[in-house]
């Protein structure tokens, strides 16, 4: 069960949030579904490199223990930044920004989860170096596009809020170009972003399944930069003449 604040995944036995401590709430299966809707989202996709060798090399029980410690900082590091966990796949991790909750910056909220995901894996290795003699290092992909969010069908055997296009597989497509320990965002995310971060401009790449070639940057680092302004410094026009604009939103908010 999904708690309705903050998207924390609970037994559905459980009666409060294991997270944030909030009562949850069993909805009844005709309010719960909910009509199809177009959003822009940014997707993240999470995967821990060389994870068929750790289940070689490990007791499944010190995997399992590896594992929920990679789980956890993602799950935090998404919670920070507002995001919503929609999957745990093995040892990948997906979460969408801007569903149910949109916010104007949810990709840079996006790659600030990323970086900090990076961060708590580096502290999380050196203990399972200490303790298992394995390094974890883990790579991420980020992509923002158009997607169709819902359910599509009223029965419980399948997952309910299901996102339908191309941005998730190819979030998980740039994720496999990148080297450990790295986040690789798309062209579409790297507008959004621009001057917020310290990047490297990787090129085009051609991706299995995907037509088109897709521009790949690496985030290196947040930038010094907190606003617009100071990214487009004298680019940017005053605002002037907004009557009109303005009239017709309050028309339009009357009407509403």
């Amino acid at each position: 069960m999904n708690c309705r604040k903050c998207s924390f995944v609970n037994l559905n036995s459980a009666r409060f949030c294991s997270n944030c401590g909030s009562l949850l709430v069993q909805i009844s299966e005709s309010s719960e579904k909910s009509e199809a809707e177009r959003r822009q989202l940014t997707v993240l996709f999470s995967d821990m490199i060389d994870y068929t060798s750790l289940s070689e090399q490990l007791d499944p029980e010190d995997l399992r223990e590896i594992i929920r410690n990679y789980q956890d900082a993602c799950t935090s590091a998404i919670f920070l930044y507002e995001g919503y966990l929609a999957n745990f796949l093995g040892d990948g991790v997906l979460a969408y920004f801007g569903y149910p909750s949109a916010h104007e910056d949810d990709a840079r909220r996006a790659v600030k989860a990323g970086l900090n995901i990076v961060q708590s894996i580096k502290s999380i290795s050196k203990q399972t170096k200490e303790k298992f003699g394995v390094v974890l290092e883990v790579r991420i992909g980020i992509h923002t596009g158009l997607v169709v969010v819902g359910d599509i069908d009223k029965s419980d055997t399948l997952e309910s809020k299901l996102i339908i296009g191309q941005t998730p597989n190819l979030a998980a497509r740039i994720q496999s170009t990148a080297e450990p320990n790295t986040v690789h965002v798309s062209g579409n995310t790297y507008k959004l972003i621009r001057g917020y971060f310290e990047s490297a401009e990787l090129g085009v790449h051609h991706l299995k399944g995907i037509s088109q070639a897709v521009p790949i940057y690496r985030i290196n680092r947040a930038s010094t930069v907190r606003s617009r302004l100071e990214i487009n410094q004298d680019q940017l026009s005053p605002f002037v003449g907004r009557k009109t604009e303005l009239g017709m939103l309050q028309r339009k908010w009357h009407d509403a």
